[in-house]
């Protein structure tokens, strides 16, 4: 597939269609989900109070960026990905909420540490790789959207988006589900 479809000449999507993580819908200016489960409609960041998170868990998460920034870095993302999805494979048991809350409070703690922009996806494999270390189930999302292209990440775990809030997530399309 070459750069000249519907959606144009831009050369941050040319490489995604010619590799098969985007597909084009036909007659359409929309991107189709590839294998994509069904988006969470439910934030633990929203609503309810997360609990105050434990040093321990915000220096877990703290290490937990810094060896997914490193992975990518020396590594890149095809094996970072390939590593993560081994170790999520032993992860069967669904979290209970409290888990849940409790990562994602260590998570968004880090807010005020370490900037949040441009780190979604460190910061979503650091969070996928916590819990499966645990045992604990969640995937790992990359979703983008068109006009103009964007890619993001966050983690889902049983109907529930830990580390993004829905309105955010609802505007890309997964394109990857580990």
């Amino acid at each position: 597939m070459t750069g000249d479809t519907a959606f144009g000449r831009d050369s941050a999507i040319v490489p995604l269609l010619e590799r098969g993580l985007l597909i084009a819908a036909a007659g359409s200016e929309r991107l189709r989900p590839v294998c994509a489960p069904p988006m969470p409609r439910i934030s633990v960041l929203e609503g309810a109070h997360l609990p105050t998170p434990r040093w321990v868990s915000v220096a877990s998460a703290a290490g937990a960026v810094a060896a997914a920034r490193t992975s990518l870095r020396w590594r890149g993302l095809e094996r970072t990905v390939r590593s993560l999805a081994m170790r999520r494979r032993t992860a069967e048991t669904q979290p209970a909420r409290h888990e849940l809350e409790e990562f994602a409070a260590a998570f968004q703690r880090l807010d005020f540490l370490l900037s949040p922009l441009g780190a979604c996806l460190p910061r979503s494999i650091a969070l996928t790789a916590l819990l499966a270390r645990r045992k604990l189930a969640a995937r790992l999302v990359i979703g983008v959207k068109l006009r103009p292209f964007l890619a993001h990440a966050w983690v889902a775990s049983d109907g529930l988006l830990l580390n993004e809030r829905a309105d955010v997530v609802r505007a890309f399309t997964p394109i990857l589900v580990i």
